[in-house]
């Protein structure tokens, strides 16, 4: 599951905070942080999609709600990861393996043997 440019700015505010946040606080960081701003309602559609996607928590506090991020940024990364692997392999096998290799030439060798050393480790 991708996460939109907005999504994943409320998200980065959300993967900060060590607790849960009002609408009105992730409004108040959102616009503090950006060139652009942004209104409390769009900020409170983001927030109940994520909630909608299982991405953020939220519980009933006073009149409105608080949220927070349902698992960590890392723990989130690592299921997209999987499972967009996941899904290349299903719909499109060997090809989409080879076009992902093919990519791989043009990356910093260093990085190339960081993942040569994670797939040993895991194989």
């Amino acid at each position: 599951m991708f996460l939109g440019e907005l999504e994943k700015k409320v998200m980065d505010i959300l993967w900060a905070t060590r607790g849960s946040l009002s609408v009105r606080a992730v409004t108040q960081k959102l616009n503090r942080a950006g060139k652009k701003s942004y209104a409390y309602t769009t900020v409170l559609t983001i927030l109940t999609r994520l909630f909608v996607k299982k991405i953020v928590n939220r519980t009933r506090h006073d009149r409105g709600f608080l949220y927070s991020a349902a698992q960590t940024q890392s723990d989130f990364f690592r299921s997209v990861s999987q499972d967009l692997l996941r899904q290349l392999r299903v719909h499109f096998g060997d090809a989409a393996v080879a076009h992902f290799v093919d990519g791989i030439e043009h990356i910093d060798p260093e990085q190339l043997q960081k993942w040569r050393n994670m797939i040993n480790k895991h194989s």
